[in-house]
């Protein structure tokens, strides 16, 4: 009778350590990030993610997403302008600190941040974009890299013949957030502002 219930017994806990152990498994699991050399994997498309509006202004708006470590902002200076005037156009970056960004003409390409503006009829950009001189990176290659706050900035033309009425300017950024040891998943985001062209006098 005293066997029959130890070897019950140990049936018993035999069970329950293999239950354990396979609930451990599944809870231990963790998404494995990218390393620094494998920048071919597909973006992820943010644009469906929660967007805020800075202050609701339509000159300027923020795509911050909880929990990652770069936020984007799209912003003019003004909400209305005359045809003939030419006006500043900025990408706010504000990265985490101990997390970076690749510059606009890393190496290789499909590394490098990118912003690319979609402008209506009468909108025209000037010249290539401002860039402010990157740092280096915390990894061993010490490339060059963004961190911080940092500001890129692009010249809009209002032609002549521009049109009186609102105007939509859309900017798709993409870019891959790293830190010293992993890259996260490339991340893209289109960030629209508007303009007003007021009618010449």
């Amino acid at each position: 009778m005293h066997a029959s219930t130890s070897k019950k017994h140990r049936t018993t806990l035999s069970l329950l350590l293999i239950l354990y152990l396979g609930l451990s498994l599944l809870g231990c699991e963790k998404p494995v990030e990218q390393q620094h050399d494998v920048g071919s994997s597909p973006s992820v498309d943010l644009a469906q993610t929660k967007i805020t509006e800075v202050e609701r202004r339509p000159t300027e708006l923020t795509h911050r997403v909880e929990g990652k470590p770069v936020s984007v902002t799209l912003r003019v200076p003004k909400s209305h302008v005359k045809p003939g005037e030419t006006i500043e156009l900025s990408v706010l970056f504000e990265i985490a600190p101990l997390w970076e960004i690749r510059t606009m003409d890393a190496q290789p390409a499909d590394l490098a941040t990118r912003l690319e503006l979609d402008l209506p009829a009468g909108l025209q950009s000037t010249g290539k974009w401002l860039t402010p001189e990157p740092e280096r990176s915390m990894s061993l290659d010490r490339h060059p890299a963004y961190m911080g706050k940092i500001e890129v900035r692009q010249k809009i033309l209002v032609e002549q013949s521009a049109q009186p009425g609102e105007k939509r300017i859309s900017c798709s950024v993409s870019y891959q957030a790293c830190d010293e040891q992993r890259c996260l998943k490339p991340a893209a985001v289109k960030l629209q502002v508007s303009l007003v062209v007021e009618a010449n006098k």
